[in-house]
């Protein structure tokens, strides 16, 4: 039986495939899930899952996971199809860091875990070097609230945009409906089964997909930016620490972070997100700032549904948006089109929390149900 205690002796790549071993073992997940190891049989169900609900062909299915197969990864227990998405993402914010004058650190190991949290940990590891480590839920998890979003947006969203730019997308009341059974289905899949992973997946037409990509991206980059800031910034390093019980029950200690430390690795998560992505139109300043506030009003929805609030040593969902609001209004950093894109971060607060009130009674229901079924087994 492995202990629930990390070996302080181990790397940092050693001690993140430590953490993903035990994972494996307790939670019962196959190993041979990596693409290398897949029969022919598990090869034609990924392709056939591939083409049926993620609208990808056949053969772009088979090319990639040929592709997955040559897949260097940063341990060897790491699951290469979370990977495939995770390492892009990482490279371009170690590509964003090089823009500012702070000592990078060295020695980062990324990967994912099953944290129970769709979110990211950054642990710095006692023999030195750090782990940044996704949750293994969070790219589904942004991935189906991003498309849920860009559906029940009740305005016509190309009146946000310069002429030429998303104007495909249209205002229609079926797919806002859709959006909000979306919505629900995605909050009890994570807050009440656990995982993400268990909401229906759909497609939609392709400006909505194309749009809800970007919102999806940005968010996805500024959850990997705060935690490479934290580390940046030096916060990881002399800090207490303190036990954090992962889902397959192994504890990690992890450093206790005050709220002026996360409003400063927010600030600078922004910076890197905003510094990493490519800027066509003034439309994708507005979408990459759009991402970062659809991560924070989500959370403030998870707070209310999970009775949680901000404590003595970590600031609410809406104290973080509201000082990074005041950071870009105070002219704090050169981004462009401030305005617009408060406006849009606004309206997208206000669409989830409306949102919020039309299924919060529903989910409920939902949620008493399951406690009165876990009580009668």
């Amino acid at each position: 039986m492995l202990s629930s205690i990390v070996p302080e002796e181990l790397s940092p790549k050693d001690y993140l495939n430590y953490l993903q071993f035990h994972e494996a073992t307790t939670l019962g997940w196959a190993l041979s899930i990596n693409p290398e190891q897949m029969g022919k049989e598990f090869e034609k169900e990924y392709i056939q899952y591939c083409s049926k609900h993620l609208g990808i062909s056949k053969l772009t299915s088979w090319f990639y996971i040929k592709m997955l197969k040559k897949l260097p990864t940063s341990t060897p227990n790491q699951f290469k199809l979370d990977y495939s998405i995770l390492i892009p993402i990482c490279k371009r914010i170690e590509f964003a860091t090089k823009k500012f004058n702070l000592d990078n650190p060295k020695n980062i190991v990324f990967g994912t875990l099953n944290t129970g949290d769709v979110n990211a940990i950054s642990i710095h590891v006692p023999k030195g070097g750090y782990i940044i480590a996704l949750d293994s839920g969070v790219f589904g998890f942004l991935n189906l609230l991003s498309k849920a979003l860009v559906q029940m947006f009740p305005v016509d969203l190309k009146e946000l945009f310069s002429p030429g730019e998303q104007n495909q997308i249209d205002t229609n009341t079926e797919l806002e409906k859709e959006g909000l059974n979306h919505f629900l289905d995605l909050l009890v899949a994570y807050l009440i089964t656990g995982y993400p992973e268990a909401a229906k997946p759909y497609i939609l037409p392709r400006p909505y997909m194309e749009l809800a990509s970007k919102i999806r991206d940005a968010a996805e980059l500024f959850v990997v930016g705060h935690e490479y800031a934290h580390i940046a910034l030096g916060h990881l390093d002399n800090s207490e620490k303190r036990r954090c019980k992962l889902k397959s029950g192994l504890d990690v200690e992890k450093a206790i972070v005050d709220k002026e430390k996360e409003f400063k690795a927010d600030a600078l998560g922004v910076l890197y997100t905003l510094t990493s992505t490519p800027i066509r139109y003034h439309s994708d300043y507005i979408l990459i700032y759009s991402g970062i506030d659809l991560f924070f009003s989500v959370f403030e929805v998870i707070e209310k549904a999970l009775s949680i609030g901000a404590t003595s040593s970590h600031p609410s969902a809406s104290e973080r948006r509201k000082r990074i609001r005041e950071s870009l209004e105070n002219g704090d950093t050169e981004f462009k089109f401030v305005e617009n894109a408060l406006k849009f971060g606004e309206a997208i607060n206000l669409v989830i929390k409306e949102s919020w009130k039309n299924v919060e009674k529903k989910f409920y229901e939902l949620l008493n149900e399951s406690k009165k079924n876990v009580q009668t087994r």
